[in-house]
C-alpha cells in the first residue's frame, strides 16, 4: 500500500522536476511514510513519484519506481497482488531462462508477467487491489490502470498542455500552473449523492479513473493525448455468464461461498508486517475475523470503537464475538470531544467534498488500529455483494406495497406521513421498541418513514426505486450553481437484458457506483490518512461471480439480508451473538449539530460567505438548518453535506 504521482509533458516548463516530484509525493506522505523514489526522463517527459508503505519485501528491492528485468517499462504501483506467489510460479514455467528475482515484491512479480502478457492480460491474471502508472520507453507511453472494484484511488487531468496524474489529487497542487477551479456543474452532482461520482472531480479538467479500466496517454504535436480507454474486466459480463450457471443446491452454495471467502482471507493475509482486523460485532466483520482466526497459529488482533453516548454502540457485541473466537479484541472508548476533533480534519482527509459521517468512525477506528498493526481487514462489501442493505429490503416491500394503490389513496398516505415531525417519530420509535414482538422490531423508524414518503410520491417504476433510494433531492435544490443535466451521465448497467428483480438490480448498481465512489473511498482515505492497509476479502472478483450464482433468496432471504453470510458465520458464533437489526456504523451527528457542533456549523453557513461563493440559496440553506435546529425536521442528510462542502471550500 502506498501512494503515487507524476506528470507526462512535453517540455517542461519549470526549472526542477525533480523538485516539483519529490513535493507532489510529499503532498501524500501519509499513504507512503517508509520511503519514497523518483524516475524522471528530460527527453520524453514523464516523471513518477512514489511514497512507500512497506507491506511485503521490506527491503530496498520492494522499492519504486521499479524498473522491469529487460529496461522497457518502469511503473509505481499502489496496491497488494494477493496471488502474485502463484503467478511467480507461472512466470517461471514460461520463461525460456532462469528469472534471477531481486527480491520477494509483489511488483517485481507484476512487471515479469507484464514483460511475458502485456498489461491488459496480466491485470486479468491478478488477484487484488491496485492502481497502476506504467511507463513504456520502447513506445513512449504511459498507462494507469485501477482495479476491478475502485478499492485503490487514481485521478488524472491536464494543466495546460501536460497531464498529470497521482493516488490522490491534493498532489496535483504541488505542479506549476495547477489552478484547481472548482467545476461549478459538479455541486449538485455531490449534493445529490453526498460524494463526487466517477469518473467526475471537483476540479475542472480533473477526473477519476473508473475501476476496472485502463487509459493510455501519448505525446503528440507538442501536448499529451489520450489514446485509448478500455475495460479489462467488465462485471456485467460476469453477471450474465453467473446467473446463466446457478447454483440451486443450498448445501453446495454454503460450501462453495465458504470456502471461497476463506480463500481470500487467507491470501489477504499475506504480510511482513503485523496485521489485524477491524471487527464490529456485525456479520461482515465477524465472519472475516473467524476465518482469520482459523487460519493463524496466534491471537488475531481485533479493534472496536466505542463511541460515548452513541445510541448505536456495537461494543459489547463485538467483545462477546471476539470471546467466543479467541481474538485479542482492543476496544477503544471514543469521547464526543475526541470525534469531533476528527470532523475539523476531515478536509485535510479527504481531497474532494465527501459527506459520509460513518467517515467519522471510519478514521477513528483506522487511527486506534495503526497503534498495533500496520495492515487490518475488513468485513466491507458483505452487503453490496451478499444483499445486506436494508434498502434491499425495504425498498421492494415498500414498492411491491404501494405501486397498485390508487392516486387517492397515494395522496392520502403521503399527507399523513407528512404531518410526523421528529419527536413525534422519535416517540413511535419508543413505543414500538417497548411492545413490537422481537422478531418484528423495526429500527431507525424515522428513515424508513422517510422512503416510504418518497416512494410513494415519486415513485413509478423499480429503477425509481433505486433513484430515490440513493439520491438527495433536497441536497440538490439548495444548489444555485450551474446545474447541468448533462454533466452527469448515469453510469448504473442497463440490467434490461438480464431480467433481473428490483433487489439485484439495486445490489448491481450499488457495486458500480456507491461501492467505490463512498464505501471504498471512505475506507481508503482515512486508513491512508494515518497509513494504515486495509484489505477487503469480499472484494475477491471469483467469490463476486460466485456470489452472483445464487438465487436471492439465498442472499435476502424472508426479509433477512446476507441469509448465507449468516448461515456460515453460525458454524463459528452461536447465532445470538450476531442475529440483530443492522445498525449502520454511526455516530451522533443529528443531536452534535443541535449541541456541540452547532457554533462551527453556523460559522460555516454564515451568509455574508454563502452568497460570495454563490453556489448555494442561502434562504434555503438557513430554513433547512432552522427545521434541524426546532427538531420539527431531521435535515443531518443534506446538513452534513452543506457543511462538508463549506469546510472543504474554506480549506482551500
Amino acid at each position: 500500500m502506498c501512494g503515487f504521482a507524476g506528470f507526462l509533458t512535453d517540455s517542461p516548463s519549470f526549472s526542477s522536476p525533480e523538485s516539483v516530484l519529490s513535493a507532489m509525493g510529499d503532498a501524500i506522505h501519509s499513504r507512503g511514510p517508509d520511503s519514497q523514489g523518483q524516475f524522471f526522463d528530460l527527453k520524453t517527459g514523464i516523471g513518477l513519484s512514489f511514497k512507500r508503505l512497506s507491506i511485503l519485501d521490506l527491503s530496498e528491492a520492494g522499492s519504486q519506481p521499479m524498473e522491469s528485468i529487460s529496461g522497457r517499462y518502469v511503473m509505481t504501483f499502489n496496491g497488494e497482488i494477493y496471488n502474485h506467489l502463484d503467478l511467480r510460479e507461472e512466470i517461471e514455467e514460461k520463461s525460456f531462462s532462469k528469472i534471477n528475482w531481486n527480491g520477494r515484491s509483489d511488483t517485481e512479480t507484476l512487471l515479469a508477467l507484464i514483460e511475458l502478457y502485456g498489461l491488459e492480460e496480466t491485470l486479468k491474471k491478478c488477484k487484488g487491489m491496485f492502481a497502476i502508472a506504467l511507463w513504456d520507453k520502447k513506445e513512449e507511453i504511459l498507462t494507469l490502470a485501477r482495479d476491478r472494484f475502485g478499492e485503490k484511488p487514481l485521478y488524472y487531468g491536464w494543466v495546460n498542455k501536460s497531464l498529470i496524474f497521482g493516488s490522490q489529487i491534493k498532489a496535483f497542487k504541488k505542479f506549476p500552473s495547477f489552478e484547481g477551479k472548482i467545476d461549478k456543474k459538479i455541486i449538485p452532482i455531490y449534493m445529490k449523492f453526498n460524494y463526487i461520482p466517477s469518473p467526475l472531480c471537483i476540479y475542472k479538467d480533473c477526473y477519476k479513473l473508473m475501476p476496472a479500466d485502463l487509459i493510455r496517454f501519448k505525446i503528440k504535436n507538442s501536448s499529451c493525448i489520450k489514446i485509448e480507454q478500455k475495460k479489462f474486466w467488465s462485471m456485467q459480463s460476469i453477471i450474465k455468464s453467473s446467473i446463466a450457471n446457478p447454483v440451486t443446491s443450498y448445501q453446495e452454495a454454503k460450501h462453495l461461498v465458504k470456502s471461497s471467502l476463506e480463500s481470500s482471507v487467507k491470501s489477504q493475509m499475506l504480510s511482513d508486517v503485523p496485521l489485524g482486523s477491524f471487527l464490529s460485532g456485525g456479520i461482515d466483520s465477524s465472519l472475516i475475523t473467524a476465518l482469520m482466526q482459523k487460519n493463524s497459529m496466534k491471537k488475531i488482533q481485533t479493534f472496536t470503537a466505542k463511541f460515548e453516548n452513541s445510541s448505536l454502540d456495537e461494543s459489547e457485541m463485538a467483545k462477546n464475538v471476539a470471546d467466543h473466537l479467541g481474538s485479542h479484541n482492543e476496544i477503544t472508548t471514543v469521547s464526543d470531544a475526541e470525534a469531533m476533533d476528527v470532523i475539523k480534519n476531515l478536509t485535510k482527509i479527504y481531497d474532494e467534498p465527501f459527506a459520509d459521517s460513518s467517515q467519522i468512525p471510519t478514521t477513528l477506528i483506522s487511527s486506534i488500529a495503526k497503534k498495533h498493526v500496520t495492515v487490518a481487514l475488513s468485513g466491507d462489501a458483505g452487503d453490496e455483494v451478499f444483499g445486506g442493505y436494508n434498502r434491499y429490503k425495504w425498498g421492494p416491500y415498500i414498492w411491491h406495497k404501494i405501486k397498485n394503490l390508487s392516486p387517492t389513496s397515494r395522496k392520502l398516505l403521503i399527507r399523513s406521513l407528512s404531518l410526523l415531525n421528529s419527536s413525534q417519530i422519535n416517540f413511535l420509535e419508543n413505543i414500538a421498541s417497548r411492545i413490537a414482538p422481537k422478531k418484528l422490531k423495526i429500527s431507525l423508524i424515522n428513515e424508513k418513514l422517510k422512503k416510504i414518503n418518497l416512494i410513494a410520491s415519486k415513485a413509478n417504476s423499480s429503477q425509481d426505486v433505486y433513484r430515490l433510494l440513493t439520491e438527495n433531492d433536497l441536497g440538490e435544490a439548495l444548489c444555485i450553481s450551474g446545474n447541468d443535466s448533462n454533466a452527469f451521465k448515469d453510469l448504473r448497467l442497463d440490467s434490461s437484458d438480464l431480467l433481473l428483480d428490483i433487489t439485484h438490480q439495486m445490489m448491481m448498481n450499488d457495486t458500480l457506483t456507491y461501492l467505490p465512489d463512498d464505501i471504498l473511498c471512505k475506507v481508503d482515505r482515512a486508513s491512508m490518512s494515518v497509513s494504515l492497509e486495509t484489505r477487503i476479502p469480499f472484494l475477491d472478483h471469483e467469490l463476486f461471480a460466485l456470489a452472483w450464482r445464487l438465487p436471492l433468496e439465498m442472499k435476502v432471504n424472508e426479509q433477512n439480508g446476507k441469509y448465507i453470510l449468516k448461515q456460515i458465520l453460525a458454524d463459528f458464533v452461536p447465532e445470538k451473538l450476531f442475529n440483530r437489526p443492522k445498525a449502520g456504523f454511526a455516530v451522533p451527528v443529528a443531536e452534535w449539530l443541535r449541541g456541540p457542533l452547532r457554533n462551527w456549523a453556523e460559522s460555516l453557513l454564515d451568509e455574508k460567505i454563502i452568497n460570495e461563493d454563490g453556489f448555494f440559496d442561502f434562504r434555503e440553506v438557513i430554513n433547512m438548518w432552522n427545521q434541524h435546529i426546532s427538531g420539527n425536521r431531521d435535515m443531518t442528510n443534506e446538513l452534513w453535506s452543506i457543511l462538508m462542502f463549506q469546510a472543504w471550500r474554506l480549506d482551500q
